[in-house]
């Protein structure tokens, strides 16, 4: 029982070791995770009722900018997890959050050339 004791301590003192080799500070990466799940709750608790009230108002270009932020921070945090974690899930939904994100920046593209005068507003105006 004292053998397994030392070797628990041991044990520890090499993870305390290699953490301090690599100036970690798990303090910090807590305090950026917690971070990117405020700043996730706030995207989306004020993003989500502006998008819906310019909607309301016929403001739809703003709308689609709102929204093409609003799926840009989503798609920039499962790029993120996916490059880290190589989950499947989290390279599907990259995946189709590139998808909409691309879609939606080229409808408000055309959006824009359409009300610039650039082009006539086609199919979906």
């Amino acid at each position: 029982m004292d053998n397994s004791i030392k070797e628990s301590g041991s044990r520890k003192e090499e993870i305390l070791e290699k953490s301090r080799w690599a100036k970690q500070d798990e303090g910090i990466e807590h305090a950026e995770k917690k971070g990117l799940v405020i700043s996730k709750l706030i995207v989306m608790f004020i993003g989500l009722p502006l998008m819906f009230l310019s909607l309301i108002v016929g403001q739809t270009l703003t709308s689609t900018a709102i929204f093409i932020l609003i799926v840009s921070h989503g798609f920039g945090e499962t790029l993120a997890v996916y490059r880290f974690t190589k989950q499947k899930a989290y390279l599907v939904a990259t995946i189709f959050e590139s998808i909409a994100l691309f879609l939606f920046i080229f409808l408000f593209i055309m959006e824009i050339g359409a009300i610039q005068g650039w082009w006539e507003l086609g199919w979906w105006g």
